[in-house]
């Protein structure tokens, strides 16, 4: 290094340090660095206690009706079919099936699993024009939708993990449906976790209540219409 480049490093640190000096007297003071974001909390619902004692292997072409209460029941393959009010799903396995939900109010599906009901444009669970169903801590994977709500169907959806459903969407829900979809844990949906404004009925949508979800490796929620006003 040459004497005249020593000389003007030499300069330029001293004045680097009268200026710090200078603006440490005048009272500035340096912000500290920032602190990295903390992660989000992330909650994931326990996974239902499953332990069917029945084994029911169904048909696709002859749909079961129920008339009482499904429980501790391990259903492989068809359609489990709902038109009574006040059922309840309990503490089962569904295994390729799918359990449809139609014109009945006061139902409850909790505390199953449905499983690898992998066939197009098929929920592992649809709600046609039923009003207040509740699907509450389920496992609801490999599907290629999870849960489907048509015709004005009213459902709170809570609790739930919804793992690999990946056809079309988590959730999807027709115009004018309603309900409430919190708590529950969304990972590896395809395209979204909630697909909001299906179908092709006339009307406005009824914006669903969405809040306190987890969703991970997945797009929370899409809707195709604008909420009304």
């Amino acid at each position: 290094m040459s004497k005249h480049t020593r000389l003007t490093t030499k300069m330029a640190l001293a004045l680097l340090f009268l200026s710090l000096v200078t603006l440490t007297s005048c009272g500035f003071v340096f912000p500290p660095p920032k602190a990295s974001p903390s992660p989000p909390e992330i909650h994931i619902p326990s996974p239902p206690d499953v332990s069917p004692t029945t084994v029911v292997t169904i048909p696709e072409d002859r749909p079961l009706l129920l008339s009482e209460d499904l429980l501790d029941t391990k259903v492989v393959g068809g359609i489990v079919l709902i038109r009574e009010d006040g059922l309840k799903v309990k503490g089962c396995e569904f295994i390729d099936a799918q359990l449809i939900i139609e014109n009945a109010a006061d139902v409850t599906v909790e505390d199953s699993a449905f499983r690898d009901r992998y066939r197009h444009e098929q929920a592992a669970i649809t709600v046609y024009r039923g009003s207040r169903v509740t699907v509450s801590h389920n496992l609801i994977q490999g599907n290629y939708i999870g849960i489907g709500v048509h015709e004005r169907g009213e459902v709170t959806i809570r609790y739930n993990t919804f793992l690999d459903n990946l056809g079309h969407n988590a959730v999807t829900i027709d115009l004018g449906s309603t309900g409430e979809i919190y708590h529950n844990y969304f990972c590896n949906s395809f395209p979204h976790a909630v697909l909001i404004g299906t179908g092709h009925l006339n009307g406005a949508i009824e914006v669903y209540e969405i809040g306190s979800n987890t969703a991970w490796r997945t797009q929370s929620t899409s809707r195709t219409s604008p909420p009304r006003p």
